[in-house]
């Protein structure tokens, strides 16, 4: 049954990614099949999963400006946006070959359902969260209830259309489908690509994703992991991986596409809905668009769909300051004073959150916070394991990858990115949240990066055979599963998995609202915060408030 839900799932977003690309293009007249499109030398039907997450997540976030997400009105209006798939619908069976691939690896990383459970900030406030947009339309000074509430991210809003009565299990798998596009992605590069750039980094990925399984300890290299329910760190980093990744496929080869640029603004803001980090790449993205605007490669008329992110942007900082007075939270300077908040919250939460992940501080010795912070949780084995399979996958790029073209080099603009993308993503992450589950999507992209190094690439027939990165290929999927996921498949294999809240007991507090008898996850109980607060309810327009 598990299997089932998984490719269910998986088929819905592949038909409303394809259903979503046909509405714009009948918008634009065009003649072309959307099935024939190609982004980067990839064929799009890799990446309809993904398009169809992002129009999912994206929809419901608007919708819930207006009314709770277990509206019926809603549930229609994702049902009937698979309609358009009705248009020119023999062509999707062009599509066939790229779904097997897709459902392929989607079922193998179902097995981690089997085992999988809450990480902690699920009944902390993930849950709790995905309860009230379930129930309320959008509630200004919602994050004055709970503070991380101001970290929503688009990830709540998908999950939340995943709850199936008091089972949860579900909702890993709007997260899996992220690595079952990924290892599509890669498999499609090194099978089918004529790009060898994509080719030889995909190849890299793959062998450092199975290096992940050997070494100090037992493994743990800073590959892509499963977190437990629901950690934005898995979509968020196959996000990270893929902009990054093409946007430097483009730089190096000095050429876009409308139909490129388009699809890399959406992965740049997906990836942002996800974590906010990702604004830091804004400005060279934006920057590029400029310039080849201003060099007559693409006219302004071509970008209108850029007038959709910009609104959905707009619209999101919107939601985050209605839900804390801050356009970027938790970003202290982007905060506001109003009725329902101010700049306390944001730098009380930035304070907690770094002291809780270590984070460097700028009056500390280098030297000796490293080493306090490499002895912390597995640091000192992952890092250890890093720089081994960093190299042994050297070695690879170097002597066993096919010969680059002379067309692929590195220009000042490309080189320009990879350095400020690298020391970008580490300064945030030292300064912010040294914990290396944040790190997966800028591993893969400097794992990708190594193919570059060398001018003078060999070819071995043996390390390029396709059984031989076959096998590595589906090894390095299968690994990713732990081994307590196979024992509880094949004790059961048909068994749906059951994953309920804990049975919580509450307290009494200040008036209408209570507390937990133990600790400070609430899970699913609106009416339960962690503290006392004093706040007030009252109406802002239409919308619900607690102000303070």
């Amino acid at each position: 049954m598990n299997f089932l839900l998984s490719i269910l799932v998986l088929c819905y977003f592949f038909l409303l990614g394809r259903s979503s690309l046909i509405i714009l293009n009948l918008k634009k007249n065009k003649t072309q099949l959307v099935d024939d499109l190609k982004i980067f030398d990839t064929k799009i039907s890799v990446f309809y999963p993904l398009i169809g997450l992002f129009v999912f997540g994206n929809i419901l976030f608007v919708f819930n400006f207006f009314a709770p997400l277990n509206s019926i009105n809603l549930k229609i209006i994702l049902i009937l946006s698979l309609l358009f798939n009705l248009y020119n619908f023999k062509n999707i069976f062009k599509n066939i070959s790229d779904f097997v691939t897709l459902s392929i690896f989607q079922l193998i990383v179902t097995l981690s359902i089997f085992n999988v459970n809450f990480q902690y900030d699920a009944g902390f406030y993930h849950l709790n969260y995905q309860n009230w947009i379930r129930t309320e339309k959008l509630v200004i000074g919602l994050s004055n209830l709970h503070t991380p509430f101001g970290l929503s991210s688009i990830s709540d809003y998908i999950a939340s259309m995943f709850w199936l009565d008091n089972n949860f299990a579900l909702l890993h798998l709007s997260s899996i489908t992220f690595l079952a596009v990924l290892f599509s992605f890669l498999s499609f590069n090194i099978f089918k690509s004529n790009n060898k750039f994509l080719k030889n980094s995909s190849i890299l990925v793959i062998f450092f994703g199975l290096l992940d399984n050997f070494g100090i300890n037992g493994g743990l290299n800073g590959f892509i992991a499963i977190s437990g329910i629901i950690k934005p760190d898995l979509p968020f980093a196959v996000l990270f991986y893929l902009f990054t990744l093409l946007f430097l496929n483009g730089l190096i080869k000095k050429s876009f596409t409308v139909l490129e640029i388009n699809f890399l603004s959406l992965l740049l803001f997906f990836s942002f809905q996800y974590r906010i980090t990702s604004i830091y790449l804004f400005p060279f993205f934006l920057l590029t668009i400029f310039n080849l605007v201003r060099n007559n490669e693409f006219k302004l008329s071509e970008l209108k769909i850029q007038l959709t992110y910009v609104a959905l942007f707009g619209v999101w900082i919107v939601k985050s300051f209605l839900l804390t007075s801050c356009l970027l939270y938790p970003i202290t300077f982007t905060c506001l004073n109003t009725r329902w908040g101010n700049n306390r919250n944001a730098v009380n939460f930035t304070d907690e959150s770094r002291e809780f992940n270590f984070a460097y501080s700028t009056n500390q010795n280098f030297l000796e916070w490293f080493q306090e912070w490499i002895v912390l949780n597995s640091n000192s084995t992952i890092l250890k394991n890093f720089i081994l399979s960093f190299f042994v996958v050297l070695i690879i790029s170097i002597f066993f990858t096919e010969k680059l073209s002379h067309q692929t080099v590195l220009n000042f603009v490309s080189k320009c990115f990879i350095t400020y993308t690298i020391l970008g993503f580490l300064f945030i992450w030292i300064f912010g949240a040294p914990s290396f589950r944040f790190l997966y999507g800028f591993i893969l992209f400097s794992i990708s990066c190594l193919p570059l190094l060398g001018k003078r690439l060999i070819i071995k027939t043996n390390l390029n055979s396709r059984y031989l990165l076959t096998i590595i290929m589906f090894a390095s999927a299968m690994l990713i599963p732990r081994l307590d996921s196979y024992k509880s498949f094949f004790n059961n294999p048909v068994e749906m998995k059951i994953l309920e809240v804990e049975t919580t007991r509450y307290i009494d507090g200040d008036g209408f609202w209570v507390y937990p008898e133990k600790g400070d996850q609430c899970w699913i109980n609106k009416k339960c915060i962690p503290s006392s607060i004093q706040v007030e309810e009252e109406r802002i327009l239409s919308f619900k408030a607690f102000t303070k």
